[in-house]
């Protein structure tokens, strides 16, 4: 939270791509982000589910890149794992 907080403060809009648990509904996910005060904090949501893609695979990125508008290199990709949150970001250079 403190690194959204930060961001926002700076002027950065916020959007969320995330795996989701395999066959879990993307619907489900964004219920627990309004009930945990989590959607404040983000602009948009991308899940796999809603793609068909899962992270690290660089469609995932490419869709939502593509929803928003916006070229890869005006983007900063902030993520808790390398596994799933570097490669595809990367690869997007």
């Amino acid at each position: 939270m403190p690194t959204i907080q930060k961001l926002k403060t700076l002027g950065f809009r916020v959007r969320a791509v995330s795996n989701t648990t395999w066959g879990s509904p993307a619907y489900l996910w964004r219920e627990e982000i309004r009930r945990l005060g989590l959607d404040k904090y983000l602009d948009r949501l991308f899940f796999c589910r809603d793609v068909g893609w899962r992270k690290p695979a660089k469609p995932i990125f490419m869709y939502a890149l593509r929803e928003l508008g916006v070229d890869p290199s005006r983007c900063l990709f902030v993520g808790d794992d390398p596994r799933w949150n570097l490669r595809g970001p990367e690869r997007m250079v």
